[in-house]
């Protein structure tokens, strides 16, 4: 019931048995019990609080691990005090949107001190079928300092066409102001991705390192080590679908690394 939830949550000492077998709850307690654990103060609760945000925002982690009844004790052991518990979703989601919004303030406030902007961005689909775009803002500061600022992860189920990126990234430059600095966009070499910078009528500049690996493809056609490298990859496949020939895999190279300690 209710009233035994607020006596488990907190006083964690109500109801348990002691050493004679007598209820904790009425014996005398002992003056080390109220020494040693203390509770946490409020001020002490709210760093916490945006700690386990910071952490939930940087690696992104589900929300759902507040739940865990070992972070829970984790949590309770760390404070020395058992009847310390974790804040809910709704209250961690709002902490963690004034921690995104301050830092969106900070963000914009470098944008504006910078003359002109290039745009960075991607689009990708994960492993679940959803469809993200990833935005970033790289501009350089009167001291010649290079600086990356992430706008944004949009997840979007729309096709990937030239008209609905054009679309996506007019919606990001709105809601930075960034329309008058915005100098060049910069992606791979995709046709949607180029159509998107013909539309928004701002120049394009291609990705080093995509068209780096696009030359390696390439090169890798010309060189007549394609079949080899089919059938390379063949042979990984094979293995790592296979637990046996994995295992087998894995004692021939502790036997290939005897041969070759014996060897030198």
């Amino acid at each position: 019931s209710t009233l035994k939830y607020h006596l488990s949550k907190k006083h964690p000492f109500t109801g348990k048995k002691t050493s004679s077998g007598t209820d904790a709850s009425q014996s005398q307690p002992s003056i080390l019990m109220f020494t040693k654990s203390k509770a946490v103060s409020e001020k002490r609760r709210d760093e916490i609080v945006k700690a386990i945000c910071m952490w939930l925002g940087r690696n992104m982690r589900p929300v759902n691990m507040l739940d865990d009844e070992g972070l829970s004790a984790l949590l309770q052991t760390a404070t020395d005090d058992p009847s310390f518990t974790l804040p809910g979703r709704t209250c961690v989601m709002g902490k963690m949107k004034d921690l995104y919004d301050n830092e969106k303030g900070k963000q914009m406030e470098k944008l504006e001190s910078a003359e002109s902007v290039v745009l960075a961005f991607d689009h990708w689909t994960s492993g679940s079928q959803d469809n993200y775009m990833g935005v970033t803002a790289v501009f350089l500061t009167d001291s010649f300092h290079l600086i990356h600022t992430t706008l944004g992860i949009y997840c979007s189920n729309e096709a990937q066409t030239g008209e609905n990126i054009c679309n996506h990234m007019m919606d990001v430059i709105e809601q930075w102001n960034l329309s008058a600095k915005v100098f060049s966009l910069c992606s791979d070499n995709a046709a949607n991705m180029m159509k998107a910078s013909r539309l928004l009528k701002l120049s394009h500049l291609p990705c080093m390192a995509h068209t780096l690996q696009l030359s390696i493809n390439h090169g890798l056609k010309e060189s007549g080590i394609a079949s080899t490298l089919a059938k390379a990859r063949t042979v990984v496949g094979k293995v790592r679908k296979s637990p046996k020939q994995k295992e087998q895999l894995k004692k021939m190279g502790c036997k290939h690394m005897l041969v070759s300690q014996n060897i030198y």
